[in-house]
């Protein structure tokens, strides 16, 4: 990743390290396009969270996105003491 959200302009290369399992995982997964990461096609993904959104009742709010969860997660899981290493 090379265009990061950091205000020095820093464009140096950040990574991640991948879990071996999560490897094999995505190995198991891959395709001639390369690696599958979801086994449910965008469109169906697409449907069912536009669904979710209409029930919950913030189908106007552009800014209610997956991402939006990962970070309501993470900070109930530091809430409830759980360290931040594991979240």
């Amino acid at each position: 990743m090379r265009d990061t959200k950091n205000a020095r302009g820093d464009y140096s290369e950040r990574t991640v390290p991948l879990a071996a399992k999560a490897e094999v995982i995505l190995r198991r997964r891959a395709t001639a396009s390369g690696p599958r990461v979801f086994s449910i096609p965008y469109q169906e993904r697409r449907r069912a969270w536009d669904l979710m959104r209409r029930h919950l009742g913030v189908s106007g709010d552009a800014e209610f996105v997956p991402h939006t969860c990962r970070h309501t997660f993470g900070s109930r899981l530091a809430q409830r003491g759980v360290d931040l290493y594991q979240i």
